[in-house]
């Protein structure tokens, strides 16, 4: 190989390395291709609870960086400051937010949740004094809520109760292994899914670049299209046949029940996955949560509307992940402050 070959590949190759690094260092700039540091796995955050039906409980006294965000737990069990108690002034209006990884922040800190927020925007908007509790842990479905409200939540004295209904509430309650891990439900579709496809998200690592370049490919596969259908069928069908449903089901008319014989309405809230809002492809998993809300007697409201002003990414926390980032809470937050006032709770609480 002659001298001048040996400069043209090396000219090239400097070219190439050159153009990487500022591809590399524009990617940065931008945050574009940024690697998902919220997949951290539990981290302790959980113990075991001795009611079957709850399952697992967030850890007393917890406090570590967990999910790409510091995690506090009071001595309640609860994300919320140690200060809580029982029972608040009576000038106060508790709302208590029942719900699972979305209610309890999932990648963010505990101020930037939505029941935090909403909290500020109610004592802000209405000039008067609100709580807003929350009591969401990561994996609980729709039984495992309504049991914490009836062993625990109602000691609160809340006089505003939103359960918060997601796409994998019909699953069966999950459980912790030997470590204190929460392991997944034995019919969880991605389980199944990774089992099947190995790992189910283009590349995460360290190079922007090369995350970029393949998030932006990934949708174009067949890889992509076959994850994608079968996920939609399960989570729009197959759900909807496990015996889990008909728990569901029945916690929501204990809900019912419960919220008569304490006169203490009850909202069911539905968010959404963050997805693509114009051809949502698990719409009608909602319609179905919504139905059954409806005939157990409880008025559902959909955040979906107001979410599908904003596109996915605007709204989560991660591109690869769906839980809502600082933005989509705010949303929820200025959702529920506005739709709760139009249903008139703030005039029958003050009439």
């Amino acid at each position: 190989m002659g001298r001048e070959q040996i400069y043209t590949i090396l000219a090239v190759a400097a070219a190439l390395v050159s153009v990487l690094v500022f591809s590399e260092i524009l990617c940065r700039t931008w945050n574009i291709g940024f690697p998902n540091r919220h997949a951290t796995g539990d981290q302790g955050l959980f113990v075991p609870d001795p009611d079957p039906e709850i399952s697992y409980r967030l850890k007393p006294g917890f406090e570590a960086p967990v999910y790409g965000a510091m995690v506090r737990v009071n001595s309640r069990g609860l994300r919320e400051s140690e200060s809580l108690a029982y029972n608040g002034p009576e000038e106060v209006y508790r709302i208590l937010c029942l719900g699972d990884s979305v209610v309890f922040g999932f990648g963010i800190e505990q101020p930037e949740a939505f029941p935090a927020v909403l909290e500020r925007l109610l004592t802000e908007r209405e000039r008067s004094d609100f709580e807003a509790i929350n009591t969401g842990v990561p994996g609980y479905n729709t039984v495992q809520e309504v049991r914490f409200l009836e062993t625990e939540g109602f000691r609160y004295h809340p006089r505003l109760v939103l359960l918060f209904l997601v796409i994998n509430d019909p699953e069966s309650t999950r459980t912790l292994d030997s470590q204190g891990n929460l392991l997944p439900a034995p019919e969880d579709i991605w389980l199944r899914l990774s089992q099947k496809y190995g790992a189910l998200s283009p590349a995460d690592t360290s190079c922007h670049t090369y995350n970029a370049v393949c998030r932006a490919f990934f949708p174009l596969t067949a890889r992509y299209r076959k994850i994608l259908g079968e996920a939609v069928r399960y989570q729009t069908e197959e759900i909807f046949t496990n015996p889990s449903w008909e728990a569901c089901q029945t916690a929501l008319a204990e809900l019912r029940a419960w919220s008569e014989s304490n006169a203490i309405p009850v909202v069911p809230v539905i968010l959404p996955v963050l997805a693509d809002f114009k051809n949502h492809p698990y719409k009608g998993s909602y319609d179905r949560l919504s139905s059954a809300c409806v005939e157990n007697g409880l008025a559902p409201v959909s955040a979906f509307e107001a979410l599908s002003r904003y596109s996915p990414e605007q709204l989560r926390v991660h591109p690869l992940d769906g839980h809502p980032g600082i933005f989509g809470h705010r949303i929820i937050a200025e959702f529920l402050a506005d739709t709760l006032k139009q249903q008139g709770f703030w005039s029958k609480a003050n009439g």
